[in-house]
């Protein structure tokens, strides 16, 4: 069968294939109700047919061009997660550092983690079974021979044995974290970061900005009580429904991190206190708005404002957390 005639159907919808050139296809996404929330709704991949079955049968018509973009749009987990790490941390440091991708989900992260750090080790966690064999499939899809893909026993523990880490990254996780598996997990894998060594948290929303951009897309509800954040989202928010539970919404990532909590979870581990890294170049806000890619005039007024914010009151603050901490030797 030409890919041209591939009409896969999955949960919601279906996909269409379409020969996009240079060994590439074109997936578009046809939802069955058109209310359906789509994250992306077409996208070019490199992705065999297979795979791109196995992702949509998986995370449905809603975000499986989302999924495939995470990984091969260098716009997107590439500058959300990379970007950051080395502006903390210099390449050279890396180079041949052992790397644990905690909460890996279906692999996108590890896989550019792959890529981007050859001469690294890196070892993808992940607890859903679904989600560990998209992961262990993309591996073997970009043929990276340094990567490995485990399954998590649980939500709060790691695999046995899997040793110390020269890096630990949490990307896109920990705001999806109950509270009480944040501090839990932080200080259990801060005891698994080697002295020297460093844990990085990306794209998780700041706690404290003022805007809920990632589950509700409502102002003040990231300032407002919990029981008011929950009364306002399911009011006013057409992402959640009338009866939500606020622990469902914890767990879609409601509450985001701060770096004085997120620091405060990593020293329960004991021993030395994790030293925040400041960017090496600039500040936090520039490092946010060098992540935004090309800026449009709203992004660049935003990031004015901020740095006058910065000026008075000696605050960084940004819609979207990047921090590094570095255990001492």
């Amino acid at each position: 069968m030409s890919v041209s005639d591939v009409v896969i159907h999955g949960p919601g919808g279906v996909a269409r294939l379409e020969p996009a050139g240079g060994g590439r296809t074109r997936v578009v996404v046809e939802p069955d109700d058109p209310d359906t929330y789509v994250a992306t709704r077409s996208w070019e991949t490199a992705y065999d047919t297979t795979l791109v079955e196995r992702i949509l049968r998986v995370k449905g018509v809603g975000w499986l061009c989302d999924e495939l973009r995470r990984d091969e749009d260098p716009t997107y987990t590439s500058a959300n997660l990379v970007g950051p790490l080395l502006a903390h941390v210099p390449r050279p440091q890396l180079d041949g550092a052992r790397v644990l991708d905690f909460g890996c989900g279906s692999g996108a992260s590890t896989a550019v983690l792959g890529r981007e750090l050859p001469g690294a080790t890196i070892v993808g966690v992940e607890l859903l079974d679904d989600f560990v064999a998209i992961a262990r499939a993309r591996v073997a899809h970009h043929g990276l021979t340094n990567v490995v893909v485990l399954r998590s026993p649980d939500a709060t523990a790691l695999p046995a044995d899997l040793g110390r880490f020269d890096l630990v990254v949490l990307n896109g996780v920990y705001e999806h974290l109950l509270p009480d598996e944040r501090a839990t997990l932080s200080a259990a894998l801060w005891a698994a970061v080697a002295p020297g060594g460093h844990l990085a948290i990306t794209e998780t929303p700041a706690r404290w900005w003022p805007i809920d951009g990632h589950t509700t897309r409502l102002p003040l509800v990231p300032l407002l009580p919990d029981r008011l954040a929950l009364a306002a989202a399911r009011r006013f928010s057409p992402k959640v429904a009338t009866d939500e539970a606020w622990e469902v919404l914890l767990r879609r990532g409601i509450r985001g991190g701060s770096r004085r909590r997120i620091a405060a979870d990593l020293a329960r581990a004991g021993g030395p206190r994790p030293e925040a890294l400041r960017p090496l170049v600039g500040d936090r806000i520039d490092l946010w708005y060098a992540m935004g890619g090309d800026p449009a005039p709203a992004r660049r007024a935003l990031r004015a404002g901020l740095k006058g914010l910065r000026r008075v009151t000696g605050a960084e603050l940004v819609p979207y957390l990047a921090v590094v901490f570095r255990k001492p030797s």
